[in-house]
């Protein structure tokens, strides 16, 4: 069964869904309906922690899908520190994409 759950945020309503202990979907709105988990309750506090600056990093459990390309630009993304910025054109450069 998959759990959901939806966060008030600074930057608006953040949805996250978790199956079998992974959480495999976030994106940006509300959902109608929420089944809750104990890995979403725990990523909740976590983002919540993260937009007050109490902490620096959103650790979760997680499965990453997508093709190679996508997983490759996400790694890449990992790799950019808190306040710097790296184009998409400068990491499509680096895949040669």
């Amino acid at each position: 069964m998959v759990s959901q759950i939806s966060i008030k945020t600074r930057v608006g309503w953040i949805s996250a869904f978790e199956y079998k202990g992974k959480i495999f979907k976030i994106k940006f709105g509300k959902l109608k309906k929420q089944i809750k988990s104990k890995i979403l309750q725990d990523f909740k506090k976590n983002i919540l922690q993260f937009f007050d600056k109490k902490t620096s990093t959103v650790d979760a459990p997680h499965k990453i899908i997508g093709n190679k390309i996508q997983k490759k630009v996400w790694l890449e993304l990992k790799k950019i520190e808190i306040g710097q910025t790296k184009s998409y054109g400068k990491i499509a450069k680096k895949y040669k994409l």
